[in-house]
């Protein structure tokens, strides 16, 4: 990407909650090297890069401004903080208006989950069902097969949320579970598994579940 870039035009974000994510410094560090050659002098980059991120004094260490600095509660977890400041590089992607679209729908999603009873909630029903069948029916696996290209990263996105989550061997007080907390998700989009793992479910003797999407329109 570096090759296709001017340093003298060329903004960087720096999108780490703790500004200590080893796989992103270690790209922030080689992008700022590469800056340095062509401007030479470490002052300029404090104009040429902006952090997301919660931790201001590994951020000024960097040697970003920490008034280019995207901010956001401490609390916001990872898989989650896409609709914090660190969606800003998806706010360039896809316009701002967009964005806003993209933070209604999430908030739509959130009123409904909290204000809505449990046997019409969706989320509550999603998540009670993966238990059922991954307790009951041994379907250790749900593959998330979205009918749509736009969606074809979803299925890793979903992956991060719900494993990451649910992935605990333990409860809230310490307490060892004596049950399957949640599938392993995995998928890809529709259309690119037909023939290569969807044969071997339903018509292989694998257990597992498979959640179909396809993406709504509005008017």
């Amino acid at each position: 990407m570096l090759k296709k870039v001017n340093p003298e035009t060329t903004l960087f974000l720096v999108a780490s909650k703790t500004f200590t994510t080893q796989e992103t410094m270690t790209n922030a560090h080689s992008a700022r090297d590469w800056f340095l050659k062509a401007a030479g002098d470490e002052k300029h980059v404090a104009k040429h890069f902006a952090a997301l991120s919660t931790n201001a004094k590994a951020v000024g260490e960097f040697g970003i401004d920490t008034a280019n600095m995207f901010e956001f509660w401490d609390w916001v977890g990872g898989r989650y903080s896409l609709w914090s400041a660190i969606g800003l590089s998806i706010v360039l992607s896809i316009g701002f208006d967009n964005f806003v679209e993209l933070l209604s729908g999430a908030h739509a999603m959130d009123k409904h989950f909290s204000t809505t009873p449990a046997e019409k909630n969706l989320p509550v029903l999603l998540a009670l069902i993966g238990i059922w069948y991954n307790n009951f029916f041994g379907a250790e696996t749900e593959a998330i097969l979205p009918y749509d290209q736009y969606m074809h990263r979803f299925a890793a996105y979903f992956q991060q949320g719900n494993m990451e989550s649910n992935g605990k061997y333990v409860d809230r007080n310490g307490n060892v579970v004596n049950y399957q907390t949640g599938p392993i998700i995995w998928g890809e989009p529709g259309t690119n598994g037909q023939h290569a793992f969807l044969p071997a479910d339903p018509p292989g003797n694998q257990n597992g579940t498979v959640r179909f999407h396809r993406p709504g329109y509005h008017p």
